[in-house]
Formats: structure tokens, sequence, C-alpha cells
């Protein structure tokens, strides 16, 4: 493969003028888990021992396990303004369910390093991904 199609293929830096946290997080990982940094305000969170009252998919509750299980809205806590701005984009201000080690409460802000899972929206934080791996492992 030239030179030419690399680049093709792959912007660099320089092409884009900028590298996202999450491809600076990528490239450090392992294989090809992704990590990335999300900043957002606890829109519910459920404890462990709540995830059997909770309407749960099968998939999210085997995850869950003995975790608890947070639903985040990205980004933090809106202003008046960029709910409006958002409105009249028709870009909704994303919601993403994160399973973690960590409890968090309703309206608290949070800063978790979380991977994606095979489920569309649902993150696990990245220490609660390294137990699961070395539980499986053993």
């Amino acid at each position: 493969m030239t030179t030419a199609s690399l680049r093709a293929t792959a912007p660099s830096v320089a092409d884009t003028g900028r590298v996202s946290e999450r491809t600076l997080l990528s490239a450090g990982g392992r294989g090809d888990t992704m990590t990335e940094t999300i900043r957002g305000d606890v829109l519910h969170a459920i404890p462990p021992d709540e995830l059997d009252e909770e309407d749960l998919s099968p998939e999210l509750r085997a995850l869950a396990d003995s975790r608890h299980v947070l639903v985040i809205r990205k980004g933090g806590h809106p202003s008046i303004l960029d709910l409006v701005w958002a409105f009249v984009r028709r870009d909704p201000i994303e919601a993403v369910t994160v399973v973690t080690d960590r409890p968090a409460e309703e309206d608290e802000e949070v800063t978790l390093t979380v991977e994606e899972t095979e489920m569309p929206g649902v993150y696990v934080t990245a220490a609660a991904r390294g137990e699961e791996e070395s539980a499986d492992d053993g």
C-alpha cells in the first residue's frame, strides 16, 4: 500500500487539524477496545440491590450483575440556550446508560472513562470491564 492510499483511507492529524480525545485514548488501549470520557448529569441511578425491580433488558441485566446502572445526560446540565439550540437544530441531547462500580446520586455530575459495549447507547466503565475480563479468565 502506498503512502497516497494510506492518506486517502486514514486522515492524519495534519489533514484534520486536530485529534479527538477518543483517538488518543484508543491508541494506547488493548486491541480494538476504545475508551472515551463521558461527562454528564445523572438522570437516573439504579443501585445493585434494585436491579431486579427495574425493567432492564436481559443483556443489560447480565452486564450490570452486581454493579450500578446510571442513565447520564452527556455534556452535563444544558442551559436554556443549549436546549433551544438543540431543538432548532433537531439535534437531541443524548442520554446514555453506563454500568459502573461507582455509586452516584440523581442530579450529580460525573466524569467517567468508559468503553462501548455491543448494545447501542450502553457503556461500561473501563475499571468494571477490566474486572469482568479478569473474572472470565479465572
